[in-house]
């Protein structure tokens, strides 16, 4: 758990890997004695969790994500949607307390996608995906696994200016959450923490 102060509020950032039980543990420990919280995910994402019953049928999980999946197993069972964010959809609307989205709409981060990644770097998610089954990774923990698969996915230009674009976004969003004051949980991918972090730094 990371505490900041951030404008008038006092947030606690909970690092969390997409996929491992661990992590919808940790959520529902932390969770609690908190005015709001938030979540790096879309308002389309927290919606497909809340509905994820009726939508995990049609669900297909992308070349990178299924490698991504394969090689955190190491840890643990993985499970769509992760179980940090269904722990944390669940809790708050059981709770009646706000959940905010920190990453930007679907429609937003497709514009941006199509504007950072060229054809050419598209085509090379194949490849990554390839090499990331075979490269050797710090497995000492799924949070240095995680944040290694997230600079071999940065090794594409695009990716890592999409990457980019999307903790700045996520940065400005919790400052302007967290200029109503209170306490807030802010449950963030662990790869995206520490530069986030900066960036409200340099705010």
């Amino acid at each position: 758990m990371i505490s900041m102060k951030i404008g008038g509020a006092d947030v606690d950032i909970l690092p969390v890997v997409r996929g491992l039980s661990a992590y919808g543990e940790a959520v529902r420990e932390a969770f609690g004695n908190y005015d709001r919280y938030a979540a790096s995910l879309s308002a389309e994402e927290i919606m497909g969790v809340r509905n994820r019953a009726d939508l995990m049928e049609e669900y297909e999980p992308g070349e990178l994500e299924a490698v991504f999946a394969k090689r955190l197993s190491d840890f643990g069972e993985v499970t769509v949607p992760a179980p940090a964010w269904c722990e944390l959809v669940d809790l708050c609307d059981a709770n009646s307390v706000t959940l905010s989205a920190l990453d930007m709409p679907d429609s937003e981060y497709t514009e941006l996608y199509c504007r950072s990644v060229s054809s050419m770097e598209f085509v090379k998610e194949h490849r990554l995906a390839k090499k990331g089954l075979k490269k050797k990774f710090d497995m000492r923990s799924p949070e240095s696994f995680a944040e290694e698969w997230d600079d071999h996915i940065n090794t594409v230009r695009g990716f890592r200016e999409l990457c980019g674009l999307r903790e700045r976004y996520i940065s400005i969003r919790l400052s302007e959450i967290s200029r109503g004051g209170g306490r807030i949980l802010a449950v963030i991918d662990c790869e995206r923490v520490a530069n986030i972090v900066g960036l409200i730094g340099d705010m």
